[in-house]
């Protein structure tokens, strides 16, 4: 297992995320997630809420998987409170992929 940095943007709308609430900020569920997101970050926990949903998320953490994209899913299952996903495996596709080693970037789909 080795860490890798994860910065996961999204523009998501409320639509797409129909439990978390309209105020700015984590809901409880998202924060317990950010406190466990935190917990195993080598570095500060940076975020950015609207409406709700988790806009920006900055973070450095261990994670198993053989490809840049195992190692994201991994981190997307373990995580999955904090961005309202039950299945993230089956909700998101992979769209493309960029980089090399561990500059590498993955984008994801959701329909």
């Amino acid at each position: 297992m080795r860490a890798l940095r994860f910065v996961v943007m999204l523009a998501v709308t409320a639509v797409a995320l129909p439990s978390v609430a309209q105020a700015g900020g984590p809901t409880p569920t998202q924060a317990a997630a950010l406190e466990r997101l935190q917990a195993v970050s080598s570095t500060p926990v940076v975020t950015d809420f609207a409406y709700g949903a988790p806009r920006f998320v900055g973070a450095t953490v261990p994670v198993d998987g053989a490809s840049p994209v195992e190692g994201a899913f991994a981190y997307l299952d373990a995580f999955r409170d904090l961005y309202g996903l039950s299945s993230p495996r089956e909700q998101l596709q992979v769209v493309r992929e960029a980089g090399t080693g561990d500059d590498h970037d993955v984008f994801f789909g959701q329909s």
